[in-house]
C-alpha cells in the first residue's frame, strides 16, 4: 500500500479561490490541483481517502488519521457526533484527544470508550483523552470547529 498527497487533474475542477490568488497559486501547481488529502492505493488500483493532511495526528513518531478515529468512534451505538485532533504533549509531540457527543442515556465515561476502541485500534492510536460535550461547535460552513474545543478544554 502506497500511503501519498492526493493530487489530481481533471477538465472539470476548480480554476481558481474566488478574488483569491496566493490560495489559488497554494494549491494548483502546473495544472495539478493538491488537495490536502492523504490517500493509499491499493494493489487493484483501488483509491482510499485516509483523511486531511492537516487532520493527521503526529503522536511518538506515528501518524494517526483522525479520520479513521472519527470514523470508529461514529460507528459506536452510543456516539451521535465526534473529532479527533492534536493536543500538544511534552514527550511525545502531540498526544491524541477525542471529543464526543453521545446519547442522553450514555455514561460520559473516557476510560469506556477508550476500552472499547483497545479491540479496533492499534495502541498507539488510542486516545489519551477522551472529552464530553452536548453538542461540537461548528464553523458557519457547518464543519466542527477543533479551535474551538481546544479553546474549551483545560490543557
Amino acid at each position: 500500500m502506497v500511503v501519498s498527497w492526493l493530487i489530481v487533474r481533471s477538465p472539470c475542477m476548480m480554476r481558481c479561490y474566488w478574488r483569491d490568488p496566493g490560495k489559488t497559486a497554494e494549491v494548483i501547481q502546473g495544472g495539478w490541483l493538491h488537495t490536502g488529502d492523504m490517500a493509499s492505493i491499493d494493489g487493484q488500483g483501488y483509491v482510499r481517502i485516509l483523511g486531511r493532511i492537516d487532520g493527521m495526528i503526529i503522536r511518538g513518531g506515528f501518524n494517526v488519521y483522525a479520520a479513521e478515529l472519527e470514523h470508529l468512534y461514529s460507528a459506536h451505538p452510543s456516539v451521535l457526533e465526534v473529532a479527533a485532533f492534536p493536543l500538544p504533549h511534552p514527550e511525545l509531540g502531540q498526544q491524541i484527544a477525542v471529543a464526543l457527543v453521545c446519547k442522553r442515556s450514555t455514561a460520559m465515561d473516557g476510560a469506556l470508550f477508550r476500552n472499547w476502541a483497545q479491540g479496533h485500534l492499534a495502541k498507539f492510536k488510542l486516545p489519551d483523552r477522551i472529552v464530553f460535550f452536548h453538542e461540537l461547535p461548528k464553523l458557519p460552513t457547518g464543519k466542527v470547529d477543533i479551535q474551538a474545543i481546544k479553546a474549551s478544554i483545560e490543557p
